[in-house]
């Protein structure tokens, strides 16, 4: 199965199936809004628009989603938003063209929104990496320590990103 990014393309119902299957069985589970819960799937289908703006999958030549790009929890007044990612363990066969429709996504919400920053938060154990390789423009602003609770006695650092819109940088 070749998995190359081939579009963005606006997020559907029927897509609802897939995010659940992704947060359930992909090791990303943790890099995605669900935060390592696993609510039943028709609970997903609801909240894959709760509080979201304006989201888009990347997907295949076969229409396969291989990404889910969300910008959630706007605040048009102060001019920032939120961005999630859901990206398949494989990143897809071509990182370039995977980054392309992510920085594409990125232009396109900020053309249509008033936005100034976008923020990614994850935690230290979601692999931060992830975040700087699909906005390599992404720079951390902050760490909170100890901030995220993962089981008993247990919690992990929420490292948060920045993505500067061209008139803030």
């Amino acid at each position: 199965m070749t998995m190359v990014p081939a579009a963005l393309r606006l997020i559907e119902p029927r897509d609802a199936e897939w995010v659940a299957r992704a947060a359930y069985e992909w090791p990303s589970t943790h890099r995605w809004s669900l935060r390592g819960s696993s609510p039943k799937p028709e609970v997903i289908a609801l909240l894959l628009w709760k509080g979201v703006a304006t989201q888009q999958a990347i997907v295949d030549d076969d229409g396969r989603p291989l990404a889910l790009l969300q910008v959630y929890d706007l605040d048009l007044h102060s001019g920032y938003a939120y961005v999630s990612a859901l990206v398949h363990p494989s990143r897809g066969e071509d990182p370039v063209a995977i980054r392309s429709l992510a920085a594409q996504f990125i232009a396109t919400t900020v053309n249509d929104f008033p936005l100034r920053l976008l923020y990614v938060d994850v935690t230290a154990d979601q692999a931060a990496d992830t975040v700087t390789w699909l906005f390599p423009q992404a720079q951390c602003e902050a760490v909170l320590s100890s901030h995220e609770r993962r089981s008993v006695g247990v919690y992990v650092d929420l490292q948060i990103y920045t993505i500067r819109t061209p008139e803030t940088r």
